[in-house]
């Protein structure tokens, strides 16, 4: 489609005039050269003036500045829309206005907007385009600002849209810009390094998780804002991933002193569970189950995630005190719930399985092992060894020699396999 621009700029080269000539006592060459490209919408009377020049009646022009008077209008209704809650309807008349964009509209704005509107109907995959148009936008204009907030709007829609590999890789691409760019100065560089660390612990980069939550308490100093609290808690489970118990009982201290003092009770509560779990894996055991025991009695009732997380920890700590009676109660407890993680559910039965050898209960002890035996496919690989060593006990209580060498048969040439 000829754009008022592209009729303007074809009339006045065929006409002969310079953009100087064609402006001479009329308006500046620059105007010219910004109406020329469609950044700018001329008046009704410097329009007319110059088709005079040219020319040609400025009916010659008229239609191209209906088209642009129809997509201001439009544009202003797109908001209302987006005001009023019909997302689709912005989305249309978004879509619907004619390229390139003159005066007053923008590009930018209405990438956002269209990104907006695709946010809002969860339409991830589509804002993400919106994102990139921004993103390309930005790089031909060198605002690298621009390309920083949305590659980060970008990350958070692709997380939202399922891809957290994918959204991984656009925090680190704007944090890169920002290591490339120190002169810019851009507090977002702190919700980025957050995020990106959060990433790196969902995907078991350990080591580049606590790096970066190391590198944020630095641009504490810069830009504030920090949570500390967020910052050491991710610390701590960085480093409880790394077998660093020690320092992950410290950061664990740390970050529930500052939950305290901000009243972050959920997050303090699973500061506590995640202190409970290394002062286990320290074996550190009557002072894991003081703090889980502490730390139950000040779950909320509906919190029924927190607390099969309480109860699990316990029945672990209680099974590794040898005290079977409360990690039975504890397992049994947690077990109640419906909403039980497959993993979750697989280490509860096994504390069962082991409870119940240690009381000798062992018709009771087949049917916990015989769950686990036939949802092995869809356990975590580090639960098996356990479940094989709680066989081998049930099958050396009840004598059946047989099923005992066939198991230690099948573990020796699971072990070769692995070594080929």
């Amino acid at each position: 489609m000829e754009t008022l621009g592209t009729k303007l700029r074809n009339l006045r080269k065929q006409r002969g005039f310079t953009q100087q000539s064609l402006a001479e006592g009329l308006v500046t060459a620059s105007m010219v050269s910004q109406v020329e490209s469609d950044r700018a919408t001329p008046s009704p009377a410097l329009l007319e003036a110059l088709a005079n020049r040219l020319g040609v009646d400025i009916e010659y022009f008229a239609n191209s500045l209906v088209e642009k008077a129809d997509d201001v209008a439009n544009f202003k209704l797109a908001k209302q829309c987006l005001q009023e809650g019909k997302f689709e309807e912005a989305i249309g008349l978004l879509k619907g206005l004619s390229w390139p964009l003159g005066a007053p509209l923008k590009p930018e704005v209405i990438y956002n907007e269209l990104a907006d509107c695709y946010s809002k109907i969860r339409d991830y995959g589509q804002a993400v385009k919106m994102y990139e148009c921004l993103i390309q936008l930005g790089y031909e204009r060198n605002d690298l600002p621009m390309v920083v907030h949305n590659y980060y709007h970008a990350a958070i829609a692709l997380r939202k849209h399922g891809l957290a590999n994918v959204a991984t890789v656009y925090f680190a691409r704007a944090r890169e810009v920002l290591l490339h760019n120190p002169q810019l100065y851009m507090p977002i560089a702190v919700k980025i390094d957050m995020h990106l660390a959060r990433m790196y612990l969902l995907e078991g980069r350990f080591a580049e998780a606590a790096n970066l939550y190391d590198e944020i308490l630095q641009l504490h100093a810069i830009y504030g804002g920090v949570d500390h609290g967020r910052v050491y808690h991710g610390l701590a489970c960085a480093c409880l991933c790394m077998h660093n118990f020690d320092r992950a009982i410290e950061y664990c201290d740390r970050s529930i002193e500052e939950y305290l003092q901000n009243g972050n009770t959920y997050s303090l509560i699973q500061c506590f569970i995640n202190k409970g779990m290394a002062l286990r894996y320290a074996q550190r055991y009557e002072e894991a189950h003081a703090v889980l025991r502490s730390t139950l009695a000040n779950i909320a009732p509906l919190d029924s995630l927190q607390r099969i997380a309480v109860q699990h920890e316990l029945a672990l700590v209680s099974l590794a005190m040898g005290n079977y009676r409360e990690a039975m109660e504890q397992a049994d407890e947690a077990l109640k719930h419906t909403k039980l993680e497959r993993s979750v559910e697989a280490s509860l039965k096994l504390v069962r399985a082991k409870c119940r050898l240690a009381f000798g209960e062992l018709e009771d002890a087949a049917q916990e092992l015989e769950w686990l035996e036939s949802n092995q496919e869809r356990l975590p690989p580090a639960l098996l060894p356990d479940i094989r060593e709680a066989q081998r006990q049930y099958f050396m209580a009840s004598g059946r020699q047989g099923d005992l060498i066939r198991l230690c048969q099948a573990h020796a040439r699971a072990v070769l396999t692995i070594q080929k």
